[in-house]
């Protein structure tokens, strides 16, 4: 905002100015777009320095809307300003307090009872923090880690500050001190999953919908026993946690951390906003307290986009059992692993390009490798009527809506007035949409996208609209003065070759000339046809542990040698005596030459295995592959391409993106979502797989 174009002479324009701002901003808080406001309120006490409280209230409005660093200088402005003001000050409390610095916060409170001696309100604050947990201890440098550690990993490697700036070195990826990586753990309640942020009539929240997985942690120096999720203040779960794990990274080494993962069905839920409390109850009786806000929504449908594992039907109301019990005895899903990004190529496509004349004009090599690649598709055009004669002359779009969305110099921005908007809603329903894309770098355009009703959206990467379908961050620099120094046109056409990589779905095999005489260095007969079959994920959570049941199961159905790689040589233990007496079982702990790797691989009927290089590498040489996959990572990103199947649980928690820390390693399911892949399930896949390999044809 251009102020310093005011001058003295022009206070009444300014006065008139930001009243306006303001009672826009009042508007906007009253329909709960708190963003918005917060930016009036802002610039409403630019133009007017002494209306302190116009900083309150911008920071208010940012508080609201979460952006916390936004609230707090507006804040600390005030406070500055107003050093005596008790409200002020209580205000700050409650802002600490939502923004989790309690420490802060109870001294805020503290302030205000000193401003205002015998206050009710702060005080209350003060016994509401210490009754949710907060004790106010503060560690001693005596409470550091007891262990002894190695004084040469408390200094980083000494390497000479003239060769770091020559060599162009980055000591910011060299090992830090372990003594840096300390920090201290208060009593605390993490959230690790809890649905996605969508923009939502309430705002842009965590929104719910259906069957849903709240995971998390609670911190504390005591044996939590208990956590509880509370609902607009009304218990709605209760159950215990799994702990507790000690914190590698605890300073004091004295916390534990107590794991959560908590499956619930909010399908019968009312829609709406609602304060959600997690509340450990440790073994003395004292709660661990988090409040926030989410929004429960209804389930959706998205039957043109790619199966999601989270995605988890709701349970049967005529089945007694229990949600937990009712989604673990479902079956296992087994899909192909050729798979693409939309289960049926998009026939209705929605290009939006409501701009200028010229934001065209650099679109037209975008618009004709869309057409490549999709041929047959039935193209409408959002345009304006600046750029609508030259859209009618591409012979690119079957039908043209038009809509206006010019360039607001006040707001320094393209604005839409909800009126338009409605009419291009209107406009839009004619068709129904497969897939709608915004070929506009800005962000205010993307807005617009939901508008269309397509269940895929594509644009540009922005923080207007959270969670597009698929989303393009790409630019070059000019090293002088960091800005793009390729052409538009080019932007928008790698847009769309973007868009295209994404879609694709070709065969990823590159198969190799190999002996297959190599596979005798592991003692196996090169005239076998058998089974690789590979316990080797990277991590230990991330291995299947029904590989003993599954050689059993291969060696009474098949005539097949079993050929078993293992990391852990104790796998042996648990093979069955009979299998591992048979001559069709070879055991295989040791690492293997990469050549006769890879010929054991490229020369199986088939190969099984957790989520591995070793599996990638057995479906790259054209191999049927069964990957059992953990839900960590979307199976449809980690999983195998080309040739089998890929096996997964459908759970609420999928997608959890638990981490490899020792602390990390509990789900709080004992990771259901490959456990519970049965040996059944997978010789069933197997069974299929190899009757195709032996099938006339293949």
């Amino acid at each position: 905002m251009p102020f310093g174009l005011f001058t003295g002479k022009d206070n009444k324009v300014q006065r008139r100015i930001a009243r306006d701002m303001i009672a826009r901003g009042e508007t906007a808080r009253d329909h709960a777009d708190f963003a918005r406001a917060a930016i009036l309120f802002a610039e409403a006490a630019a133009l007017l320095p002494a209306r302190h409280d116009l900083h309150v209230q911008a920071g208010h409005m940012f508080k609201e809307a979460r952006d916390f660093s936004s609230a707090e200088r507006h804040y600390r402005i005030a406070a500055e300003r107003m050093p005596e003001d008790a409200d002020l000050a209580l205000q700050l409390g409650h802002f600490f307090k939502i923004s989790g610095r309690l420490r802060e916060a109870v001294e805020s409170h503290k302030r205000a009872l000193a401003l205002s001696p015998g206050w009710s309100e702060p005080q209350r604050e003060i016994e509401a923090i210490e009754a949710a947990g907060w004790t106010g201890e503060i560690g001693t440098k005596q409470d550091l880690l007891p262990v002894e550690i190695d004084p040469g990993l408390r200094t980083p490697s000494r390497v000479i500050s003239a060769d770091i700036h020559k060599l162009n070195l980055a000591p910011e990826l060299a090992p830090r001190p372990i003594a840096d990586g300390l920090r201290e753990f208060g009593r605390t309640v993490e959230i690790r999953q809890l649905g996605r942020r969508e923009r939502t009539y309430w705002g842009t929240y965590q929104t719910l919908r259906g069957v849903e997985a709240i995971q998390g942690f609670c911190v504390s120096d005591k044996p939590v026993l208990t956590i509880m999720l509370l609902l607009n203040g009304q218990t709605i779960y209760r159950g215990g946690v799994r702990g507790g794990y000690p914190l590698v990274h605890d300073i004091h080494q004295r916390t534990r951390k107590y794991v959560f993962n908590i499956w619930l069905d909010l399908t019968g839920f009312a829609e709406g906003r609602y304060e959600l409390e997690y509340r450990g109850i440790d073994i003395d009786g004292r709660p661990i307290s988090r409040t926030e806000w989410v929004v429960i929504a209804p389930p959706i449908e998205r039957p043109t986009l790619p199966e999601s594992d989270t995605d988890v039907p709701p349970p049967d109301p005529n089945d007694p059992r229990s949600l937990d019990e009712q989604i673990n005895s479902r079956p296992s899903m087994v899909r192909p692993a050729r798979r693409a990004l939309f289960r049926e190529t998009p026939r209705t496509i929605l290009i939006q390009r409501p701009d200028v004349l010229g934001d065209l004009v650099v679109s037209v090599p975008a618009l004709k490798r869309l057409r490549q690649l999709f041929p047959k598709a039935f193209f409408v055009g959002v345009v304006s009527k600046a750029n609508r004669d030259l859209a009618e002359t591409l012979g690119f779009f079957d039908e043209l809506v038009e809509t206006e969305m010019p360039f607001n110099h006040w707001e320094q921005r393209r604005v839409v007035t909800l009126e338009a908007q409605a009419a291009l809603a209107r406009d839009l329903s004619r068709w129904t949409f497969d897939l709608a894309i915004d070929l506009c770098a800005a962000g205010e355009s993307r807005l617009l996208l939901p508008l269309s009703g397509a269940p895929a959206l594509v644009g540009f990467r922005c923080g207007e609209l959270p969670g597009l379908t698929v989303e393009v961050t790409g630019s070059s620099n000019d090293a002088w003065n960091g800005h793009d120094m390729v052409p538009h046109t080019n932007k928008a056409l790698a847009f769309v070759e973007w868009l295209g990589a994404m879609m694709r779905s070709d065969d990823n095999i590159v198969r190799r000339d190999l002996d297959r005489n190599l596979v005798e260095a592991v003692g196996l007969d090169p005239a076998a046809n058998y089974v690789v079959l590979h316990a080797g994920g990277r991590w230990d959570f991330s291995q299947w542990p029904h590989y003993p049941a599954l050689v059993d199961l291969l060696l009474e159905r098949t005539g097949l040698t079993i050929v078993l790689l293992a990391n852990d040589p104790g796998l042996l233990d648990r093979i069955s005596p009979a299998a591992a007496a048979s001559d069709r079982f070879l055991f295989l702990s040791r690492r293997l030459e990469f050549d006769v790797l890879d010929a054991l691989v490229s020369f199986a009927s088939l190969f099984v295995g957790d989520d591995s290089g070793v599996k990638h590498l057995a479906a790259l040489r054209g191999t049927k592959v069964i990957g059992i996959q953990n839900a960590r990572n979307n199976w449809a990103e980690w999983g195998h391409e080309n040739e089998g199947y890929i096996m997964t649980r459908r759970l609420p928690c999928a997608g959890c993106q638990i981490q490899h820390y020792p602390e990390s390693l509990d789900c709080g399911r004992d990771f259901v979502c490959i456990t519970g892949i049965q040996p059944e399930e997978v010789m069933d896949a197997a069974t299929h797989l190899l009757a195709e390999a032996t099938s006339p044809g293949a």
